[in-house]
């Protein structure tokens, strides 16, 4: 009976030690790093507005004899597309690139804004044109604002903004407006004009206004950009970098916010001023 007894013991005591064995010797398991994030512009998903039609891009008709027709508002944000003009190059536009508008690069070329009156941005080429003409027209075909300006003498990204004056507009909280920037290649045949068409659509965010309020300036981009608020974005950023041109930060951050939306061609193309 003693003899048993030993001999049991013997056995749990080994099967002890093989399990402390095993416990011990299993592999670690490594932990899964982090993902490095990048800051970017990303185009809001919006729900349709009401669809309608359009004038098609390549038909363009002189600002006396184009007439009213059903407005197109942009039905959702899709994969990025071509924002440049539809055509054949010509004599109008010297060199490789296209007049461009920066705007998200999608089939609706839908910008997001909070101002009532916005700024918009336009590449522009090298360029026989001394002019170009600008038009926002809103739901129902209505022609709201217009103006003519004298194009810089070297290539390069405009700002063009709606004046604070009392002929200019406001834009409507959730309204969507339709604009179009002309090249005047041939005052006497505005059908050489080369142009982009794009829309904008007005929101109400009290709670980011707030919010960059209480943002640093160099950071307020970054904060419109989550928010999918595109014109604001490049506005700050544009007016960041008139007042440190020096910043190769700035610079940096320009050009990714860009890369990011399909503009790619025209990230590193200098400021200009009207």
């Amino acid at each position: 009976m003693y003899q048993k007894q030993i001999f049991f013991t013997r056995i749990i005591t080994y099967l002890t030690s093989a399990v402390c064995l095993c416990t011990v010797s299993l592999p670690l398991v490594a932990q899964p790093k982090p993902a490095v994030t990048t800051s970017q512009y990303t185009p809001p998903r919006r729900p349709p507005p009401t669809r309608g039609s359009t004038v098609p891009l390549g038909t363009r008709n002189t600002p006396s004899q184009t007439q009213k027709k059903p407005y197109t508002p942009p039905p959702n944000i899709g994969k990025p597309n071509r924002t440049e003009p539809a055509g054949r190059r010509d004599e109008c536009i010297l060199g490789e690139k296209s007049l461009t508008a920066l705007i998200p690069v999608t089939p609706e070329k839908l910008g997001l804004t909070i101002a009532s009156r916005p700024t918009f941005f336009f590449y522009i080429p090298q360029t026989k044109a001394e002019n170009a003409d600008f038009s926002l027209q809103d739901e129902n075909g209505n022609i709201v604002y217009k103006t003519t300006l004298k194009l810089p003498k070297t290539s390069g990204v405009i700002g063009l903004p709606i004046p604070n004056v009392a002929t200019s507009p406001e834009l409507q909280v959730d309204k969507s407006y339709q604009w179009t920037f002309s090249l005047v290649c041939d005052a006497e045949n505005r059908a050489d004009d080369k142009y982009v068409q794009g829309f904008i659509q007005r929101v109400s965010r009290p709670d980011l206004v707030a919010k960059v309020e209480r943002t640093a300036l160099k950071q307020r981009p970054s904060v419109y950009a989550n928010a999918g608020i595109w014109h604001e974005m490049l506005t700050t950023l544009a007016e960041l970098r008139r007042a440190n041109p020096n910043d190769a930060a700035l610079r940096a951050e320009w050009k990714s916010f860009l890369d990011s939306v399909g503009l790619k061609d025209v990230a590193q193309e200098p400021l200009v001023r009207l």
